[in-house]
């Protein structure tokens, strides 16, 4: 445990949703559709996968017929098999079939919500922070075990995935293009969305950025309390050395 990343930021704007994240202690979990990089959450299925999966479905699809028309009875499974395949192939429809198969029976619907290791990256604090309006989240979750155990980190690769298994699926949403490497990301994923509760005890420190107003930092430290996070520091980085200092 000693040697395992524990400390994570989240970057934010200040508004509604940075106040619920407070009010609440619960941080939200977006759909991988809604996602920055748009090629991400994307993979290719092994032929393996989809011959298995098309083989799956005739087998059904004759039992239906043989039920229903005593002419299927002359078909075995293999013979009734390549006549599907021979068809989609040459309908240019095995595609189709294998992603529209594919999501149906694994219900490829996860959700994430991100992190980073970095409190110190302009480009982040630009993106994510209001341009450098807003606030980056501090978390420990070695405070709650059962987050840190769900948190995984992003690989960066510039080909899609290939799934073998259900099991591959975490690769697809654990994967983004090399051009995000800057980001340093981390996820956890969760197969429901919305907000999900955190232990007030993760919430280490708030972060405001430079260009957040003395009102807006006000507000922030007058929540906290107001919501009863007891063991919070307040900071605020100054420039590219990361000096902080308490604010009053």
């Amino acid at each position: 445990m000693s040697n395992r990343q524990t400390l994570f930021y989240k970057y934010h704007s200040l508004n509604n949703n940075l106040f619920k994240l407070l009010k609440h202690n619960a941080i939200w979990f977006s759909s991988r559709k809604d996602l920055n990089d748009l090629f991400e959450g994307r993979f290719t299925i092994s032929e393996k996968y989809s011959m298995d999966a098309l083989e799956e479905a005739s087998e059904i699809f004759l039992a239906e017929m043989q039920a229903q028309l005593p002419l299927f009875y002359q078909f075995d499974s293999n013979r009734f098999f390549q006549i599907i395949y021979s068809t989609l192939k040459e309908k240019n429809l095995l595609s189709a079939f294998n992603s529209n198969f594919f999501y149906s029976e694994t219900n490829f619907e996860w959700y994430v919500c991100c992190f980073t290791t970095k409190v110190d990256n302009n480009a982040m604090w630009a993106h994510y922070a209001d341009s450098n309006k807003g606030v980056c989240l501090e978390f420990d979750f070695s405070e709650d075990l059962k987050l840190l155990d769900k948190i995984h980190k992003v690989d960066y690769e510039e080909e899609m995935p290939v799934i073998e298994t259900e099991d591959d699926l975490k690769k697809a949403l654990l994967l983004k293009k090399r051009d995000w490497r800057y980001e340093d990301e981390w996820r956890i994923l969760s197969e429901t969305g919305g907000s999900k509760k955190f232990k007030k005890e993760c919430l280490k420190a708030i972060y405001f950025g430079e260009r957040a107003s003395k009102q807006d930092v006000r507000q922030v430290i007058s929540l906290c309390e107001e919501y009863g996070y007891s063991d919070i520091e307040f900071k605020r980085p100054y420039g590219q050395s990361i000096k902080m200092r308490r604010i009053k």
